[in-house]
Order: structure tokens, then C-alpha cells, then sequence
């Protein structure tokens, strides 16, 4: 009232008489501000008789011209339709020109601290001026906003942050009058319903900015927890009654993703928030539900979240509790309250990789092998490579976390085989059983968290993953175990009845089974092209000697017991001619071998021979016992030609990796010539 006053009130100057009568009666009048201050006013008084008629445009530019901020001019001047910028410009020059200039310089003062101390509180004031004009103009003028809180210095945070709190707390009310007050003119009544969250929010927003630009972050998250708590948390108000609808999780995730994307501290400083409702830590106040949806908070490609240890020890607690309850009751059973839906289970794999840096797009991509492959050999050998490929990490990225990645793999496996993405051509299996292999093994990328490999093994054991436990375990053992999967589906063993055939002395094969099927005509499957694929990693890549020393190497296997277990196992899902033929000719091509040339990969053809042409032992080792029965010569049970040992005989003749070590040593001992070195020389086949 008393700016109003004075801005609009007059004052009576010079009273002029020129009759007797009451119409010759003239006053000449002042206005009040012009009698008090001269030609010129106040801005604080225009800034705020401005206000005082809704003309926030004209009082927020004056502000931002004062304080000499073009780029906020130029931002405010786009967020403003043509024909009010056109007035507004016009009511603009004439008010500029009445307000006190102000002179921000100190120099040449004898009271320099003094007048320093004035202009700073000037300018303080004009700055938060501006800021309550702009915050008045809602959100057609945010961004102006959220720019001059990032540039400037001089308006006070605090005062700044209460006045967006408390349009926070109108912006959340659901209050449609109250609403309206906070979005000004740029959106009708009726369309606020409509309105996106992230439009709504805009003084949250632009809060966070002061958090960010005036280190004010702890002190505006307090201000938000203790102005909008239920709506950081989803939840419905403490006196609102049972029948109240539950608030829009989509406002609770638009705070939380602005807060968390704020700043790289901003996560864990959220976290730390205590409820004054329930006294507890922020995230362990959220109902399941919101838990769900806020784990999975996606910024600039990432799920930040994942990596906060709060967060990710809540999710490895629920995968685990999942995982011991789905062995417990079986998938058919209905989902407790506290499950992990797989949706949920796919979007946290997706997560762990986009985390990780993982090149996930080639999955979906067609085999380049399907037109030529008739047999599918170099499709699934391809494929999994490529599987392999995909899930390597990115640099910087802090590596892919194993501990997340593989259970939520296992439950999404044990409910059906659910797919792991929709639209991609590989499997569950098949990139659970990549992810297993590349956990054991050490990367390029430090990882940000240590992985847990007992409990991430005890997993798969409850879920009876073989396979996923074969490729984490790696090494002899996990060869083994892959090769007992590949019988347990193939054949239908068990476990015992699969490991003792591929590692007991004795090799015989079931009398009932093999009259059968040595009748029948060979067709391979997914266990065959598995099988190629381990001699293919363990036995025809090898490239130096030193990878048949394998017992200081941690995760290699001997390329003899390897190609002894493949064998044995190609042995067993199909003991019959057709399929020996379609072996050695598959073989053949591998290590290029023909009647006219010697293949060039000498050391796996040493590793095969060596496979083929001496019994073995438990231990999988080769026992050179001449005498052993000629049945428990792998190439006799699988029916192999001589012309092929011959053709991998030559191939590493020469080679002492050829002949077994305790043969060698005969061969060294009684040398006439003494000489070890002509080791090397020494013939076989």
C-alpha cells in the first residue's frame, strides 16, 4: 500500500487563483516519488509496482538490465510471444529511463569499505529482486531463471531456495489454483492436469541449480525434504484418508532424476535424507514399488543408482532372497509381495550393461554365417564370441557388475527360459553362460566393486545352472562341467553318471544304447556344436608350448585333457560311424589336412594324437601302458581310421607333446647319445 502510495499517490506543488469562483481554482500537482526522489526513482520501488500489476516481463528485464545480464535478456525475450515483447519493450524504454542509475565503482573513496559494503548490498538486492520477478513469471520464464541462478553471484541462496520450495510445494500440492500460481500464464487451468511432470517441476529445477552453481546442495535437498516429503517418496500424506488415490510415481521419479542428475554427489546425499514420518534412511522409507521404479532411473544412458552401495546391496539382497525362493517353490507358484518381476529383471540387465559400456546393439543383429552354414557349426561358434565380445567393458567405466548381471540372468533362465531382451536372436543361456565366463577372469577395466564368486556360485547351484557354474568356475573343472551339461540334456544322465564317464579309467559304453544307435544316421545338435566349440577354444587355437604347462596357469586346461574329455563326450551322445566320419572330417578342415598337404598347426595335432592314441587314467592324464585293451584307445571306441592318425601324426612329428611325459622320460634315459636336447627328434608314429 505504502509503494502504491507513493508511486501513484500526488502531491499538491503550486495552487493558482485567476477568480472569485470556484472553477478559477487551479493546483498543480507533483507525484509523491518525483517530490521525494527527484527525477528519477528507486528500481526497488519500480520493481515492485511492477509486481504489484502482474508486469513480471517488464520488472524482470529491468532487473536483468541492471544487473547488466544480455544473456538473460536475450533468453527472457524468446520465452515471450511477439505481441507482449512488443509491449513490454515499449513500457521498458520509458522506465529505464526513470529509475536512479546505479554506480557500482568504489575507486577514489576515502570510505572504499564502507561504499563496498553498500554496493554489495545493492546489488544483492537487485539480484534476489530479479530472481522473485522471475520466479513470479513461472514457467515461461524458468529457464531465464535457472540461467541467471548459474551466472550470477550476488543473490542470496537461501532466500532464493525458500521462495522455490515454496513454489515447489504449490507446484506438488494438486491444487489447481495453487498450481496455476506457479505456472503463470504459460499454461491454462484446464491443461494442467495434462501438463508434463517435468514442466511442473520446474522451481525444483531450478533449486537444484542454486544447489549446484552456490554449493548449496545439502541445505536444498533438506529444504525439499522437509517442504515435499511425501512426494519425494510416493507415497500418500499423513492425514489424507485410505480412500485418497496413490500420487503419480511419475512426479517422485522426474525429483529424484533431477536431483541424482544435478550433481555427481547429489545420489549420495540424497540417501542420506532421514523421514521425519517413519525416521529412517531415504531409500529404505520407499515402498517396494517405488524402490523398483527409482533403481532404474536412466540419465544420459546410465543407471547411476546401480552404482550407489546402498542401492546395489538392496538389489543383490532381493536377487539373492529370489533366487533361494524360486528353487524353494518353482516358477508356477505366484509371486510373493517383495518379488523382482522379470520386466523388471530385464531392464536391470540392460542397465548393468549400458553401466559397463557393453556393446549390446550386435546382439540383435542377424549371424553373418546363416546362408553358408548349413550345419550351424560357424553360427554357434560365432555367436558366441560374439556373446563374449558384446559384454566386454568399456573403458572408464568401472567394468560390468558380475554380481547383478549373472542372478538376475539365473532367475530370468530358471522361469521358463524368459528372454533376456526382447528382439535380440541370443539367448538367456547364451549370455549368462558369456557373462560367467568373462567373471572369472581378469580385464583391462578395474572393476568399481569386487565380485562375489562363492555367492554368485552358490547361486547357480540353487537354480541347478550348470552350465553358468561350469563358466564361472573356469579351468579343468568347468571344462568338465560343461561337458556333463552337454550329456545331462543330450543323454539324460545325472551329474554323477556324466562325470564318471568322462574322467574313470575305464571307457565303456552302455550295452542296451549301442546297437541302437550305431543303426542310426547322424544328426547333429546344439551338444555337438557345443562339444566342437570347447576343441575349438582348448585344443586347435593353441599356439605355444607353454600351454601345455597349464599348472601355474589359472583357468587353462591341458589341451590333451581337454581334447580327452570332447572326444569322450562326442563318444557318448552319438556312438555310431556317421557321426565318428562327420568328426574327422570336420577336423580335417580345421587343421587343414588333405592328401596332398600336412596341416601347419602342429601343437593341436600333438594334443589330439596324444587324445586319441593313449588310454587315460582318473586323473585324465595319459598313461602310456602298452598293454592297456585296445577299447579303451579313444580312436578305437570312436571307430577313427588309421589314414587320419597317420595324417595328425606326421603333422607333429618331432613333437614331444605328441607322446606322453612318463614315455618320454624312457625315451631320454635311454638315449645312447646322452644328449636331452635330441629330444625334439624323436619320432612318432
Amino acid at each position: 500500500q505504502e509503494n502504491r502510495a507513493a508511486l501513484g499517490g500526488q502531491v499538491p506543488i503550486v495552487s493558482v487563483r485567476l477568480g472569485t469562483k470556484l472553477d478559477d481554482h487551479f493546483v498543480l500537482t507533483l507525484r509523491r516519488t518525483f517530490v521525494e526522489n527527484g527525477i528519477a526513482t528507486p528500481f526497488n520501488q519500480v520493481l515492485s509496482w511492477l509486481c504489484q500489476r502482474k508486469e513480471y516481463f517488464c520488472a524482470a528485464s529491468i532487473g536483468l538490465d541492471l544487473l547488466g545480464d544480455v544473456d538473460g535478456l536475450r533468453d527472457l525475450r524468446r520465452s515471450i510471444d511477439s505481441t507482449e515483447l512488443a509491449e513490454g519493450r515499449a513500457n521498458l524504454e520509458g522506465l529505464l529511463d526513470g529509475i536512479v542509475p546505479l554506480d557500482f565503482s568504489v575507486e577514489n573513496s576515502s570510505n572504499g569499505k564502507l561504499l563496498s559494503r553498500m554496493v554489495e548490498s545493492t546489488i544483492t538486492q537487485l539480484a534476489d529482486m530479479t530472481v522473485g520477478c522471475l520466479v513470479k513469471g513461472g514457467l515461461a520464464m524458468s529457464n531465464t531463471l535457472e540461467g541467471l541462478l548459474g551466472r550470477n553471484v550476488n543473490y542470496d541462496p537461501a532466500r532464493a531456495s525458500l521462495m522455490l520450495s515454496a513454489a515447489a510445494t504449490c507446484a506438488v500440492s494438486g491444487d489447481n489454483d495453487l498450481v496455476s500460481t506457479v505456472m503463470g500464464t504459460a499454461i491454462k487451468e484446464k491443461e494442467i492436469a495434462k501438463a508434463p511432470a517435468t514442466d511442473i517441476l520446474w522451481p525444483i529445477r531450478c533449486l537444484l541449480r542454486i544447489a549446484v552453481a552456490r554449493d548449496f546442495l545439502p541445505t536444498a535437498l533438506l529444504l525439499l525434504n522437509e517442504s515435499i516429503p511425501d512426494e519425494l517418496r510416493n507415497r500418500k500424506r499423513l492425514n489424507e484418508p485410505a480412500s485418497t488415490p496413490t500420487p503419480s510415481l511419475e512426479f517422485c521419479a522426474s525429483i529424484i532424476t533431477m536431483i541424482v542428475a544435478s550433481s555427481p554427489n547429489a545420489a549420495g546425499r540424497l540417501l542420506e535424507l532421514i523421514d521425519e514420518q517413519t525416521r529412517t534412511r531415504y531409500w529404505e522409507s520407499l515402498a517396494h514399488d517405488t524402490q523398483l521404479a527409482l533403481a532404474l532411473i536412466q540419465i544420459d544412458g546410465k543407471f547411476p543408482l546401480l552404482r550407489e552401495s546402498e542401492i546395489r546391496s538392496w538389489a543383490l539382497q532381493h536377487l539373492h532372497g529370489c533366487i533361494e525362493a524360486d528353487s524353494k517353490k518353482g516358477s508356477s507358484v505366484v509371486d510373493p509381495p517383495n518379488n523382482l518381476p522379470s520386466d523388471w529383471l530385464k531392464k536391470l540387465v540392460d542397465a548393468c550393461a549400458r553401466n559397463a559400456g557393453c556393446d549390446l546393439k550386435q546382439l540383435s543383429n542377424k549371424s553373418p554365417f546363416s546362408k553358408e552354414d548349413t550345419d550351424g557349426i560357424q553360427k554357434h561358434l560365432g555367436e558366441l564370441q560374439m556373446t563374449q565380445n558384446a559384454l566386454v567393458s568399456g573403458p572408464g567405466s568401472g567394468g560390468l557388475d558380475f554380481d547383478l548381471i549373472i542372478p538376475a540372468l539365473l532367475l530370468l533362465e530358471s522361469r521358463d527360459g524368459t528372454l533376456w531382451k526382447d528382439g535380440v536372436l541370443v539367448s538367456t543361456q547364451a549370455i549368462l553362460d558369456a557373462a560367467c565366463y568373462l567373471a572369472g577372469r581378469h580385464g583391462a577395466e578395474e572393476p568399481a566393486f569386487p565380485f562375489d564368486a562363492s555367492t554368485v556360485m552358490r547361486q547357480c547351484a540353487l537354480v541347478d545352472n550348470v552350465s553358468a557354474g561350469a563358466n564361472l568356475i573356469g579351468g579343468k573343472d568347468g571344462l568338465v562341467l560343461k561337458c556333463c551339461d552337454v550329456l545331462i540334456e543330450g543323454c539324460k544322465m545325472s551329474m554323477d553318471e556324466a562325470e564318471s564317464f568322462i574322467l574313470d579309467e575305464e571307457l565303456s559304453l552302455p550295452k542296451e544304447n549301442a546297437g541302437e544307435e550305431k543303426e542310426r544316421d547322424f544328426v547333429i545338435t546344439d551338444g555337438h556344436r557345443h562339444v566342437l566349440w570347447l576343441l575349438d577354444e582348448h585344443v586347435l587355437s593353441i599356439k605355444t608350448f607353454g600351454e601345455f604347462e597349464t599348472i601355474h596357469i589359472r583357468g587353462r586346461v591341458d589341451p590333451v585333457f581337454a581334447s580327452h574329455a570332447c572326444f569322450r563326450t562326442w563318444l557318448r551322445l552319438n556312438p555310431n560311424e556317421s557321426a565318428t566320419e562327420w568328426l574327422v572330417s570336420w577336423l580335417r578342415k580345421q587343421l587343414g589336412i588333405d592328401d596332398s598337404s600336412i596341416s601347419k598347426k602342429r601343437l593341436a595335432c600333438a594334443a589330439i594324437a596324444r587324445a586319441l592314441m593313449w588310454p587315460s587314467n582318473r586323473k585324465g592324464s595319459i598313461d602310456p601302458d602298452i598293454n592297456a585293451p585296445l577299447d579303451q584307445v579313444l580312436a578305437t571306441a570312436l571307430g577313427i581310421k588309421g589314414k587320419f592318425l597317420v595324417q595328425i601324426s606326421q603333422a607333429c612329428c618331432g613333437l614331444i607333446e605328441a607322446i606322453p611325459p612318463s614315455l618320454a622320460d624312457d625315451v631320454f634315459r635311454h638315449d645312447d647319445h646322452g644328449d636331452v636336447g635330441l629330444g625334439t627328434h624323436v619320432q612318432v608314429g
